[in-house]
């Protein structure tokens, strides 16, 4: 469980590439948190090719970490493809759309998914920025709860996160 928040806080060094953010999903612990299983992770990793996601959240964090300012292969624009798709109901002609057929009663797996990403940029934005010692606490302490266990009265990481409190 440490290699894994681990794993999260350096992904905020990261562009938030497909890889990255696929493997932090793809972990027992986070997408069970999310209440989806492993049967879910083929769906989203061919949702995250054929929508050609590459990296970054949206434009606006690609223009703020000097990049061009275009929304293509951003995760942002993958839930528009998607939501577009889903709007759209049956379609032929738009091959850039996930058609309302391919995505049928898959409403819930990408609603649960689209948290996960909403979710780690909230803290991705959080650790941009300069922290006190305390702030730090509550911002692990947040993302442990908000990503990575569902109860953490009852988890191993309580005593570490008290442990810390303490020092």
């Amino acid at each position: 469980m440490f290699s894994l928040k681990l794993n999260v806080l350096n992904s905020f060094e990261a562009e938030m590439t497909a890889s990255v953010i696929y493997d932090l999903f793809s972990q027992q612990v986070v997408f069970e948190k999310f209440k989806l299983s492993e049967d879910d992770l083929p769906r989203i990793k061919d949702w995250i090719i054929n929508s050609n996601i590459r990296n970054y959240y949206s434009a606006k964090q690609k223009a703020q970490l000097g990049f061009e300012e275009k929304i293509g292969n951003t995760w942002f624009f993958g839930m528009n493809r998607w939501l577009s798709g889903y709007l759209s109901d049956s379609v032929d002609d738009t091959k850039y759309l996930s058609s309302f057929g391919d995505i049928a009663g898959q409403e819930q797996l990408f609603t649960q998914f689209f948290n996960f990403l909403d979710q780690w940029y909230k803290a991705y934005e959080k650790c941009q920025l300069a922290q006190t010692p305390q702030a730090w606490f509550v911002i692990i302490q947040n993302l442990c709860k908000n990503i990575l266990y569902n109860d953490i009265k009852d988890d191993f990481e309580t005593r570490i996160l008290s442990q810390l409190e303490s020092k």
